[in-house]
């Protein structure tokens, strides 16, 4: 590992940042926000809750377990199971990316007729930490909140279940409104909508499921109630079974919310798991960094849901290594979903993938991956669109050890002839140090170019956390391949 390019202006910008009480960072809008990634969302352990409701515990109730006047900003985690007998067996990655050591506290949320369950761990400077949920807590339906005092901390969970991993980032906000563009209830799948609220007072949300024929309800997901201080965990293929494509919209009528979904897959010779953070809300263009396409092996699909009432006319571009394919055009019409099957009208190789609403009418996009073959390479996988590109990117794992296959995408979204090409970094941070590989240090991407690195066989150790810093906005995804694999879009810095 050498050391990473000196960057003096950010990194004393970076060290003032984690001095003070205060630092916010735009999350991803489908998380984040992504969306989601991105809603604002915070990466700093410091700035005020989110809640707008009273909070029955105090406020200070996790700051009273550690020796720090900052004050933190949690991070939420909605999906996975802690019981012996759970689906998605979770656990949390946190890593400091920051310049001083962090106390962090784990909050396990059992409902209201159960107290918290809390757990302290330190998480030194440029370091990582695994935290087993079941450590934590055993219970079928937790809520996860993690607050990190000192340090800057991103906080990602690891799902284990049906022969496969899923990986993905914990929300740093909540939000009246979710959508999910690419769920599935068809033989084999089962689709899974979960929805914490780590607040004091009850939310009710109406959860909306849309199909290429429109919208569908059920009434035991109508006026759904989430009590305060718990997750509830909605089985959609038991509302609408043997349906191929399933959008969900969450809306609040009280409250806000946390939500993720997860789809398990046991059939159609492929097994695996998949979680992807909803997008608070619909957005007119958005960018999938990373997909492929490998004939009989791999299928890729981009699902466009139109939640508003007006048709949207959908272009979507496909950018390969060294091509750009044919756009293609489709109506989505209003309260409606479409799938796009890359493979249907792009060669195979892997692929960045642009999609964008020509009449300005909002729309929500997701991708779906099923890989069947070779070894080492079977399970699903989801990921989120992003809306808007950043400079700086954070990812809490990577594997980057001789073993590894990880690869790391970076888009730049400028126009060519027209925008400025973009240098970036990739930093690790393991064991308290940071450093880069010769592959990572400053390599260029031109405008509309997409550049892929593996991170793989590049540090003495197997685990690190990543950071992606580029002189001008850029989207990156991370695709891993732990059991199985999985990939996601980091956490957007500011």
């Amino acid at each position: 590992m050498t050391a990473a390019p000196t960057r003096r202006s950010r990194r004393e910008a970076r060290a003032a940042r984690d001095r003070r009480p205060a630092g916010r960072i735009p999350r991803l809008p489908v998380l984040i926000v992504v969306a989601g990634l991105v809603a604002a969302a915070t990466l700093v352990g410091s700035g005020p809750s989110p809640s707008r409701g009273s909070v029955s515990r105090p406020p200070g109730a996790a700051a009273e377990l550690v020796d720090t006047e900052r004050v933190s900003t949690p991070w939420y985690c909605a999906a996975g199971t802690s019981d012996p007998d759970g689906r998605a067996d979770e656990t949390l990655v946190i890593t400091n990316v920051g310049e001083e050591d962090a106390e962090v506290v784990v909050t396990v949320e059992q409902g209201t007729d159960t107290d918290p369950a809390r757990q302290v761990v330190d998480v030194a400077s440029a370091s990582q930490v695994r935290v087993p949920v079941s450590d934590v807590a055993a219970t079928p339906d937790p809520g996860v909140v993690v607050e990190g005092f000192g340090g800057r901390i991103v906080v990602e969970h690891e799902l284990r279940g049906a022969g496969d991993v899923a990986l993905g980032p914990c929300a740093t906000s909540a939000s009246p409104t979710w959508y999910f563009a690419a769920g599935t209830t068809k033989a084999g799948r089962a689709q899974f909508l979960d929805l914490f609220n780590p607040y004091g007072e009850d939310a009710s949300v109406d959860v909306t499921l849309y199909t290429d024929e429109g919208p569908k309800s059920d009434p035991s997901l109508t006026g759904l109630t989430v009590p305060r201080h718990s997750r509830v965990s909605a089985p959609i293929h038991e509302a609408l079974s043997r349906q191929s494509i399933v959008a969900v919209a969450v809306e609040a009528r009280v409250g806000r919310v946390v939500a993720e979904q997860t789809l398990a897959a046991l059939g159609d010779g492929a097994s695996g798991l998949s979680v992807v953070l909803g997008a608070p809300e619909p957005a007119e263009s958005w960018t999938i960094p990373d997909g492929s396409v490998v004939a009989g092996r791999v299928s890729e699909a981009i699902v466009v849901l139109n939640p508003g009432d007006v048709t949207a006319e959908v272009e979507l571009a496909t950018i390969l290594e060294d091509d750009v394919v044919e756009p293609q055009f489709t109506s989505v019409p209003g309260r409606s979903v479409v799938a796009f099957d890359v493979g249907a009208f792009a060669p195979e190789g892997r692929n960045t993938v642009l999609v964008r609403s020509d009449n300005d009418v909002p729309i929500v996009v997701d991708q779906r991956w099923v890989a069947t073959g070779p070894a080492g390479r079977v399970g699903i996988a989801s990921t989120s669109a992003v809306a808007e590109p950043a400079d700086e990117w954070v990812y809490a794992f990577a594997a980057v050890g001789e073993d590894s296959g990880d690869r790391l995408v970076v888009y730049n979204p400028a126009l060519p002839g027209e925008g400025d090409p973009v240098t970036v970094t990739a930093t690790f941070v393991v064991d308290g140090e940071r450093g880069s590989a010769d592959e990572l240090e400053g390599f260029v991407v031109e405008p509309g170019e997409r550049v892929t690195r593996s991170v793989g066989g590049t540090s003495g150790r197997a685990k690190a956390g990543l950071v992606v810093e580029a002189d001008g906005p850029v989207v990156t995804a991370l695709t891993s391949f732990p059991d199985g694999f999985a990939t996601r879009i980091g956490v957007p810095v500011s």
